[in-house]
């Protein structure tokens, strides 16, 4: 039943020329690096930054006994 109806909806789309809308999706970076000193944490807020200035709901998680992004 499911199924139907979501291919009559996206017959109307197509129809009408409307682009069914896609969920948003969760992305997940990971910065990992056994040596120190590589930039790490430089590289993940820069990162960070610039998703938010395009909108973006950002989180980060610092596991680094340093806490320098904090």
């Amino acid at each position: 039943m499911l199924r139907s109806r979501f291919a009559l909806l996206y017959q109307v789309a197509v129809r009408y020329q409307m682009a069914p809308k896609q969920p948003h999706r969760l992305h997940v970076i990971t910065l990992a690096s056994t040596k120190g000193g590589t930039g790490k944490t430089t590289l993940s807020s820069a990162l960070a930054v610039r998703a938010a200035e395009e909108s973006k709901r950002v989180a980060l998680l610092d596991l680094d006994p340093q806490e320098s992004l904090a």
